[in-house]
């Protein structure tokens, strides 16, 4: 029965991410860095909304530099099951190509997550937000998931510079 949902959201995961990607594409906006973060640990979930900390790393496009982020996750729809570490990568767009400042990305964006695992499993989060409404981070692969869970709802990500 488990491994059947897991299918089903599986396949909503995949369909949900496809359309939130065809649809938030702006055709003015350009890509201007990656984003990575990382949660390292393990939770027990069966809960209607979560909240956790996980630490990033932004590198704009065409520099060498990175970008340190602390960000807090907030789940806000069903979560069922165990899960252990995971890692999220994003493609970072603006609406303007230029070059960002240290901190440019630090705000509260919000999006879309769908998450489905039997040991290694995926999920798909689209997010747009941050100062001006001007960032979107969308998935560049799907995010590596452990643990065995389904959930989906909505996401809030607030993303603050680490010094």
């Amino acid at each position: 029965m488990f491994v059947r949902v897991v299918s089903v959201v599986g396949g909503v995961v995949f369909f949900a991410a496809f359309l939130a990607a065809l649809f938030s594409a702006d055709a003015k906006a350009a890509e201007v860095g990656i984003l990575k973060c990382r949660f390292n640990g393990v939770d027990a979930a069966l809960h209607f909304g979560a909240k956790r900390q996980l630490a990033c790393v932004f590198r704009q496009k065409r520099r060498k530099r990175k970008d340190r982020y602390l960000a807090m996750v907030e789940k806000y729809g069903i979560e069922v099951g165990i899960i252990g570490s995971r890692k999220m990568v994003w493609r970072v767009t603006a609406k303007t190509g230029q070059r960002l400042r240290r901190g440019a990305l630090a705000g509260t964006y919000r999006g879309i997550t769908t998450e489905a695992s039997v040991g290694a499993g995926f999920a798909a989060n689209i997010l747009t937000g941050g100062p001006g409404r001007s960032y979107s981070f969308h998935p560049l692969a799907f995010e590596k998931v452990e643990g065995l869970n389904v959930a989906a709802g909505l996401l809030v990500l607030t993303l603050k510079r680490a010094r």
